[in-house]
């Protein structure tokens, strides 16, 4: 009788030792495939920070940057003999695609409170998956112009 009753116990006991062996898989297959989801949308959206981090920082133009330039375009002023909007959406693109975007996967904006200063890509921010970077302001006499990636996946 004491015989059966211990293959009882070590039954029952490895019977536990399987149940949790299973609901640790459960939960290590759970936590594995959303961190995957997370990871991609960190990625995304560290590289529009970087992004936007960078092209503040580029000389355009007879060593003119991003704010001088959106300065301009908000004064309706030329930058480099060209109009100053026309040309940060030209050289805006242009960086962005040889960075290896394409029209359809971004869309960079730039606006004050009474206006549109910049519109470039055919990123559908509307769409489901579209990470955006934090904003940066940039200060235009009085006002201020906030400029924002957006990244389509």
């Amino acid at each position: 009788m004491a015989i059966l009753r211990k293959a009882q116990v070590e039954t029952f006991g490895l019977l536990i030792i399987i149940i949790l062996i299973v609901f640790i898989a459960i939960f290590i297959i759970r936590l594995s495939s959303l961190s995957t989801d997370n990871s991609s949308n960190i990625k995304d959206s560290i590289i529009a920070n970087n992004v936007i981090t960078s092209i503040t920082k580029v000389t355009i133009c007879q060593k003119q940057q991003l704010p001088s330039i959106l300065k301009a375009c908000y004064n309706h002023a030329l930058s480099c003999n060209t109009d100053s909007c026309q040309l940060l959406s030209k050289e805006l693109s242009s960086m962005l695609e040889s960075s290896g975007f394409s029209k359809n996967e971004y869309k960079l904006t730039a606006a004050t409170k009474e206006k549109e200063l910049l519109n470039i890509g055919d990123c559908n921010i509307k769409s489901g998956n579209v990470i955006a970077s934090s904003p940066y302001t940039i200060y235009i006499e009085g006002s201020s112009a906030i400029l924002k990636m957006y990244i389509c996946r």
